[in-house]
């Protein structure tokens, strides 16, 4: 018997769009900062680019990492029940998404590297976007992790039925 409660159908495009909108939000919060405080950019950002890209190129293989844990441990009953419930589904979805907002946040910091090289006239929008896109991708990995630790939690509680 399934006692677990069955879930709506997962949207990774929502999820994607919910994440957007939040790097969205933080990028124009960036931009109207940077207006009412015009030197706040006006240093060598090339060391800024090329760490965030370095870490979120990181994430993206957490974030794999975590999907063939997940992956590897599928066959345990109790993780059966879940994905039977619908959860499944939001679970691997939640991974792909981490990965992708990690993948656009490595991505646009090289893109913003090679683009923003001035000091003196920062291109704001293009820094900007990498903190929105570092923020949405930062929560997306939370998540993730947030998802391994109760897979981990759920695999590795002894069984009800197991005698000491």
């Amino acid at each position: 018997m399934n006692d677990l409660p069955r879930k709506r159908r997962y949207s990774l495009a929502a999820h994607l769009a919910l994440y957007g909108l939040g790097a969205g939000i933080i990028t124009a919060v960036v931009c109207v900062c940077v207006y009412f405080w015009p030197g706040a950019l006006a240093f060598d950002r090339g060391p800024v680019y090329t760490t965030t890209a370095a870490v979120f190129a990181t994430m993206v293989g957490v974030c794999m990492t975590t999907l063939s844990i997940v992956v590897v441990v599928i066959s345990d009953d109790r993780l059966t029940r879940v994905l039977r419930s619908g959860h499944g589904s939001e679970m691997s979805g939640v991974f792909v998404c981490a990965c992708i907002m990690s993948g656009a946040a490595a991505l646009w910091s090289l893109v913003a590297l090679a683009i923003d090289k001035d000091k003196d006239h920062p291109m704001v929008v293009g820094m900007a976007v990498c903190v929105g896109l570092t923020m949405a991708s930062t929560l997306a990995v939370g998540r993730a992790i947030k998802i391994l630790h109760a897979v981990a939690v759920l695999v590795l509680s002894p069984k009800a039925n197991e005698s000491h």
